[in-house]
């Protein structure tokens, strides 16, 4: 009967660890990711988001200058991409570092004025003062859609709750590695032989690696990800970078896990074939 129990038990704490190590590396991976201003950066340049967000911003110019005389090639180089590109990057590190300050968009106006006056005068037109407001109120529109498309919603608020979310999770993994450690310790007490405790810690990694590993398998072999209902050309395609990549970083704990798991089984092989012989003689 104790004997028994006993096993009960041990299957418990390895089942508990198990769960305790996947928690673990999941918010381990939040870190890495959702936390950190490094990976947004890298996704924002692997999915080309600069690029598709200038497409968009120059629709939207083109569409404003059309209307007041203006061509669309004058609008597909009124604004440099490193010009929107430091912009965005702006933008992230305020979401990550608690600026409050917002986007500032002034200077962009007042570039983008000096071009429309140039443009007018190469083609050799006076300007009146109709003209000139109507001018103005372009600027306006056109610096507008700059803003719209460059910055990110509700910034303040998400980089507050990002900031204290980090310092949480950050406490919360450091708590779950030293539950793991005990969990682990206790574990292996628990089991009667050498043998059994080599299996406890096998079955545990193994379950881990299923728990991570199987949903993002079967998302993968889903195509969940290419049915992402997003408006707008670089959030669609900035969102199918991020969650991929936060699911190869889950890849790469598992890879991990699987080669501490075969070198613990090849371990478990070896010691059961010396114990065989040893018994032999």
């Amino acid at each position: 009967m104790l004997k028994a129990i006993g096993t009960i038990f041990s299957y418990l704490l390895s089942f508990l660890f198990c769960l305790l190590l996947t928690l673990t590396v999941l918010v381990g991976i939040l870190n890495l990711t959702v936390f950190s201003e490094e990976f947004f950066r890298q996704q924002i340049d692997r999915s080309n988001y600069s690029e598709n967000t200038m497409e968009t911003l120059q629709e939207s110019l083109s569409s404003y200058g059309l209307v007041s005389g203006f061509d669309a090639a004058f609008f597909r180089k009124a604004v440099p991409i490193d010009t929107l590109q430091a912009e965005i990057y702006r933008e992230v590190g305020r979401l990550y570092q608690s600026d409050s300050k917002k986007m500032d968009t002034d200077q962009f106006r007042e570039d983008l004025l000096e071009k429309l006056y140039k443009n007018v005068e190469e083609r050799g037109l006076e300007i009146s003062e109709q003209e000139k407001e109507g001018i103005a109120y372009l600027a306006d529109l056109s610096t507008l859609a700059y803003y719209n498309v460059v910055s990110i919603p509700f910034s303040n608020q998400i980089s507050s709750l990002l900031q204290r979310a980090k310092d949480i999770f950050s406490t919360i993994f450091r708590i779950l590695l030293a539950c793991d450690l005990a969990a682990l310790i206790i574990m292996l007490a628990a089991g009667r032989s050498r043998r059994r405790k080599i299996d406890l810690v096998i079955n545990s990694i193994a379950g881990s690696i299923l728990l991570l590993g199987a949903p993002t398998l079967a998302v993968l072999i889903n195509g969940s990800l290419k049915n992402i209902a997003l408006s707008g050309k670089a959030i669609y395609y900035f969102s199918q970078s991020y969650i991929s990549s936060a699911m190869q970083v889950i890849w790469i704990y598992v890879a991990i896990m699987a080669i501490a798991w075969i070198c613990i089984f090849f371990y478990r092989l070896s010691y059961v074939g010396a114990k065989k012989r040893k018994s032999r003689h």
